[in-house]
C-alpha cells in the first residue's frame, strides 16, 4: 500500500508521536496531581551528601541496609499457622489478608444476579455506546465490554476472564486479567458502598478498557509475594503470585530458618532470622507501613533495585527516591495516609515516637460493631478520656450520634480519584471542616526522609529528571523535558545499562523532537535488555513517525513477540506494513487489533482502504460501515 493511497486513511496514533503506554500508577498520580518543580540542581539537594562513582546507589545501600540478605526461603504464611494459630484467625478479619484473591475463591460480595450490567456515560463525540456486562458461571467469572451502535444494535464484543480480584471489598473490588503473565486492569470495579458495578477509578474521565497495564508498582503492595521477572519491569510468570494477599512475611521476613530452628531440625546455634517489628524503633517501625501507603507525588527505585526489593527492617530511602510536598500535609488522594498522619499534631507533637500501630492493630480489624469502642480507646489512651474534648457532648452528638471521635477529626471524604468511595483524613484536625487543602503557586518537592544524606545527590538528580519526564509527557511540557535532560544524559552516560533513565532520556529528546538522539539512547538501552516492551515500544513509534519504515516493522515485529496483548501494537505494525506496500501481511495484524480493540475506529478505516485496494468489497463495504458508527461526532 503506497504512501499517497494511505494519506487518505484515518492514520492510526497520528495524533501522539509517543502514546502514553502502561506508565503506571506513578505517572498516574503525576496526571492527577501536575506540579511546577520536579527537577532542581543538585545545589536545591544539598543535604543529600555524596555524589555516586561508578557503583550505583542501589549497591552501596544495599551494603547497609538492616537487615542484611536473608538466608532462608519464604514459606508462606500456612507455615505460621500451626503454631501462631490465635494470630492467625485474627488476622484472616484484617483487610490486608484479602488484599488478593482469585475472584472464583473471593468471599461473596458482589451482585452476580441481577444487576450485572451497566452502560458507560454517552460521549458527546461519539454516537457509538458502551455497555458492560459481567457473567459468573463455573469456569470463573468474565467482563464483557459491548459496542452498540446509535441504533441500539451490537457491533462488537470483548469478553475476558477477571482471574484475579483485587481490595478487601470493604471499599469495592477491582480486577485483573492475565495474560500469561502480562496483567491488566479490568474496566470494571464493584463500589460496595453503593452495591453496585460501575466503570473501574479514573475511567468515566479515561476509558482505558482492557488495555490499562499493572506495573511493579502496584502488584507490590496488593500481592503477598509475586512471581516477578528479573530484570523484565512489569513482567511476571505464568502464574503470577507465590501466595496471593499480604502475609506473615512481608512484615516478618523469610519464614524458613525460623521454622526450622524451632523444629530442630537445623544445626545448633543457627540464627533464627524472623523479624519482630516491635523491636523497630518508631521511624523504622512507620516506614515499614509506609511501604504500601508513602508514595509521595512520586517516587523512583535506585538504579539497581525496583518495587519488589523492599524488606523488613529497611528504610524508604534503602530502595526509592519519594519526593513529597514540603508541607507533608496531603491532599486526600489514595495512598498518602502516611504523608497525612506525619502532617498531624498528633505525629508533631509526639516529636516522631507515633506509630502507625498506635491507633492500627496489624493483625487484625475491628467490626463495625466495635470500631467506634476500638478508636475512641486509642485516642484516650493520649487524651485521657471525652471529657478531655473541648466541645460539650451535646454538641458532639450532632456530629457523632456515637461521640466518635474519628467521625469529627479523622471523617472520610470523597477521594478525588476513585469513585464511590472515601478516605479518612489521617491530618486528626482539630477543625476538619475548616480546613483547606488547596496549595496554590508553585511547589518545589523535597526528598523523604534523607536527613542524614543516605541517597546521593547524582541518584536524587535521577529521580527528580525521570518523574519530571513522565510528567513533560502527560503535560506536553517541552521545557520541562529540556530541563532534564542534561541529568539523564550524564546519568545515562555513566550507568547505561540503567533501561529507566535510558527510556526517560529518550523520551525527553522525543520530546524536544531532537528524534536522533532519542534513537541512539533507546537503541542502546536496548543492547542492554533486548526484550524491554518499554524501549521497543517507543523506537517502533519513533522510527514509524520518522518514515523509517523498516526499521520500525522490525521493532513491532519484536514489540508483539514480547506482548501481543495490545490492540495498538497490532495495529501499528498493520499500518506500517501497509505504508511499505505490504498489505496483505498487514491485514492479519489488523484483524487482531480491531478483535482486542472493537470500538476503535481507526483500525476499520485501515481495514476499509485495504481491502479495496486489495479488490475484496464486500470485506471494504463492511469495515467502511463499521468506521462510520464508530468514528467521533463531525470528524
Amino acid at each position: 500500500m503506497g504512501r499517497k493511497s494511505m494519506s487518505r486513511i484515518i492514520l492510526i496514533f497520528a495524533a501522539a508521536a509517543i502514546p502514553l503506554v502502561a506508565l503506571g500508577w506513578f505517572l498516574f498520580l503525576l496526571i492527577q496531581n501536575p506540579v511546577d518543580v520536579l527537577v532542581e540542581s543538585s545545589k536545591s539537594s544539598a543535604s543529600a551528601a555524596g555524589s555516586s562513582g561508578k557503583e550505583s546507589v542501589g549497591a552501596v545501600v544495599a551494603r547497609n541496609r538492616v537487615p542484611r540478605q536473608f538466608h532462608g526461603a519464604h514459606i508462606g504464611s500456612d507455615a505460621c499457622r500451626d503454631c501462631h494459630s490465635e494470630i492467625s484467625e485474627k488476622y484472616a478479619t484484617h483487610p490486608m489478608s484479602r488484599s488478593l484473591a482469585l475472584t472464583k475463591n473471593a468471599s461473596p460480595l458482589e451482585d452476580y444476579t441481577e444487576h450485572t450490567r451497566f452502560r458507560s456515560i454517552k460521549s458527546a463525540f461519539f454516537t457509538s455506546i458502551l455497555e458492560y456486562q459481567i457473567k459468573r458461571d463455573e469456569t470463573g467469572v468474565h467482563h464483557e465490554e459491548l459496542v452498540f451502535d446509535e441504533a441500539g444494535k451490537q457491533i462488537g464484543q470483548l469478553s475476558l476472564a477477571a482471574e484475579y480480584s483485587v481490595g478487601s471489598g470493604r471499599r469495592g473490588r477491582s480486577y485483573l486479567i492475565n495474560h500469561d503473565g502480562l496483567l491488566y486492569m479490568s474496566p470494571v470495579t464493584w463500589y460496595s458502598h453503593e452495591n453496585c458495578w460501575d466503570l473501574s477509578p479514573a475511567y468515566s474521565k479515561d476509558n482505558q478498557h482492557f488495555e490499562r497495564r499493572i506495573v511493579d508498582g502496584c502488584v507490590a503492595c496488593h500481592a503477598g509475594r509475586t512471581a516477578w521477572i528479573p530484570g523484565s519491569p512489569d513482567r511476571f510468570e505464568k502464574k503470577p503470585f507465590h501466595e496471593l494477599s499480604i502475609g506473615c512475611e512481608r512484615c516478618h521476613g523469610p519464614g524458613e530458618t525460623h521454622v526450622a530452628v524451632h523444629k530442630k531440625s537445623v544445626a545448633a546455634g543457627t540464627v533464627d532470622e524472623i523479624i519482630n517489628p516491635g523491636s523497630f524503633d518508631p521511624a523504622r517501625m512507620n516506614e515499614l507501613c509506609f511501604q504500601c501507603h508513602l508514595h509521595g507525588v512520586g517516587r523512583v527505585p535506585h538504579h539497581g533495585l525496583n518495587d519488589f526489593s523492599f524488606t523488613p527492617g529497611d528504610k524508604l530511602s534503602d530502595v526509592w527516591t519519594i519526593l513529597v510536598e514540603p508541607s507533608n500535609s496531603g491532599t486526600g488522594e489514595a495512598a498518602t495516609q502516611g504523608e497525612q498522619m506525619m502532617a498531624s499534631k498528633c505525629f508533631t507533637g509526639s516529636k516522631g515516637q507515633m506509630t502507625c500501630i498506635a491507633c492500627h492493630d496489624p493483625h487484625s480489624s475491628p467490626t463495625p460493631e466495635t470500631q467506634i469502642t476500638f478508636y475512641n480507646s486509642r485516642c484516650q489512651s493520649c487524651h485521657e478520656d471525652s471529657s478531655s474534648c473541648s466541645v460539650p457532648k451535646a454538641e458532639r452528638i450532632q456530629t457523632s450520634p456515637a461521640d466518635s471521635c474519628i467521625q469529627c477529626h479523622m471523617p472520610r471524604s470523597k477521594a478525588s480519584n476513585v469513585p464511590h468511595t472515601a478516605l479518612t483524613d489521617h491530618r486528626i484536625l482539630r477543625k476538619p471542616a475548616g480546613d483547606s487543602t488547596a496549595k496554590p503557586g508553585r511547589r518545589t518537592l523535597e526528598v523523604f526522609d534523607n536527613k542524614d544524606g543516605r541517597i546521593s545527590a547524582d541518584e536524587i538528580k535521577r529521580a527528580r529528571a525521570i518523574l519530571a519526564v513522565r510528567n513533560a509527557e502527560a503535560s506536553s511540557n517541552q521545557s520541562q523535558a529540556s530541563t532534564a535532560i542534561e541529568d539523564l544524559r550524564s546519568w545515562v552516560a555513566q550507568f547505561p545499562e540503567d533501561i529507566t533513565a535510558a527510556e526517560a532520556l529518550g523520551t525527553a529528546y522525543t520530546l524536544v523532537y531532537d528524534l536522533d538522539s532519542a534513537r541512539t539512547v533507546m537503541e542502546t538501552g536496548l543492547k542492554h535488555s533486548p526484550n524491554s516492551e518499554h524501549l521497543l515500544l517507543r523506537l517502533t513509534l519513533l522510527c514509524h513517525d520518522n518514515g523509517d519504515l523498516k526499521a520500525g516493522i522490525d521493532y513491532g515485529i519484536r514489540l508483539l513477540k514480547v506482548n501481543p496483548w495490545h490492540f495498538e501494537y497490532h495495529g501499528r505494525l498493520a499500518h506500517m506494513l501497509g505504508q511499505d506496500g505490504r498489505t496483505q501481511e498487514g491485514i492479519p495484524y489488523a484483524l487482531r487489533a480491531a478483535e482486542l480493540g472493537p470500538w476503535d475506529f481507526q483500525i476499520h478505516g485501515w481495514l476499509a482502504e485495504a481491502y479495496t485496494l486489495l479488490g475484496d468489497r464486500a470485506k471494504s463495504q463492511h469495515h467502511q460501515q463499521l468506521f462510520d458508527k464508530l468514528r467521533p461526532v463531525n470528524r
